[in-house]
This record gives structure tokens, sequence and C-alpha cells, in this order.
């Protein structure tokens, strides 16, 4: 088990990370405005299942073997971006207005992988897990794979409550704005542009 000095002291930590704006809250943001909670839960649902699969890797070893080579950190960067700058291209090329009706698998299913790659193509992403989590595992104690799942339970409950209050409070905008019919015509452009710019906060990460 962690000590409660380092289990505080991580749970603070994440509780920053997660609340300072960035590429996911952003991105989190958009949804909740332009399609409202509903898509916007989806897409979190993608990004946690990507910090999982972040901290998977980390308890197996494997970030270690990726952060050594840093030709694959470029291309999962470049990767990364393109795919953001496709989507903002598809989103303002599109005829159709965004709406809040996301009852459609597909759509769900959209929301939820924009999410997952946003957050598993960051290559900062991979950085921060691996320099962070070491810091707060003993390896004179019990094992690592079990220390790392309670910090990497921790950190994805908090990042799941910080971010749901975010959309929670962005939702109940978007239900007053969407009303306004000048609002359903700019939507995919704020989409669009916000996808720009976390591309282009990846260019520089």
């Amino acid at each position: 088990m962690l000590s409660l000095d380092h289990f505080l002291v991580f749970a603070l930590i994440s509780f920053t990370l997660a609340a300072t704006p960035g590429p996911n809250m952003i991105y989190l943001i958009s949804v909740a405005l332009a399609n409202g909670k509903s898509a916007a839960l989806t897409s979190l649902m993608g990004i946690v299942t990507a910090i999982i699969i972040h901290i998977t890797l980390v308890s197996a070893g494997l970030t270690a073997i990726f952060i050594s080579n840093p030709l694959f950190l470029t291309v999962l960067k470049f990767f990364g971006i393109a795919y953001l700058l496709f989507l903002a291209f598809n989103t303002i090329k599109s005829n159709k207005k965004i709406t809040i009706d996301t009852t459609k698998n597909d759509r769900r299913s959209g929301f939820f992988y924009k999410g997952l790659v946003i957050n598993l193509l960051n290559p900062k992403m991979i950085i921060f897990y691996f320099s962070f989590f070491p810091q707060f595992i003993d390896s004179s104690k019990n094992s690592v794979a079990i220390q790392s799942l309670q910090l990497g339970a921790t950190q994805v409950i908090i990042a799941f409550l910080v971010h749901f209050t975010v959309i929670s409070f962005a939702s109940k905008i978007a239900a007053t704005v969407n009303q306004n019919p000048t609002w359903i015509i700019i939507q995919k452009y704020i989409v669009a542009v916000v996808l720009v710019v976390i591309a282009l906060l990846l260019l520089f990460v």
C-alpha cells in the first residue's frame, strides 16, 4: 500500500494537473458546447481509456522503450497533429450543422475515439507518466505493479471528477446558446478552431 503522505501529495498533484486547462479540457468544453453533455461524456470516456492505457504501459515498463526512441516520439507527435488537422478540415467541410443529438451509436463512437486519440497520441502524456509515476513508487515495499495500479486508479478518478464537473457547467451553457440560430451556424467553426489549437499545442510540447 502507498503511504498516506505519498498518496495525498500524488492526489493533490493529479488534481492540479487535471484542473489546469489543456488539450483535454479545451476539447471537452468545445464538445459540450457544440454537442451537449452526452457527447462530452462519451469523449471523456475515450480520454479516461487513454489514461488507463498509458498507466498500463508504465506498469509494464514499455514506456521506457518508447521514450528512449526520439524518432518514435516525433512520428507519434506528427501523426497526432495530422489527425487533428484532418478532423478540423472535415468539420469545416461538412455542410451539416453540429447538433446536440447524440443518440446514434456512430456519433457516440466518433466522440469516444476522438477523445481517445487526442490523449493517446500526445507524446507529452508518455513523457509525463514515465517521469511522474516512478517518483511515488517505493520498490522496497509491495509489488510495483500494485502501487502503479493504486496511483493509476487515483488519477483516473480525480481526472474523471474534475472533467465531469467542467462538462456539467459547459453543457448548461450549451442548453442556452444552442437556442440562438447564430450560434448554431458557427458551432462547427468553433470546434474546428479548437482542434487546430490542440494540434498547435502538440506541436510545441
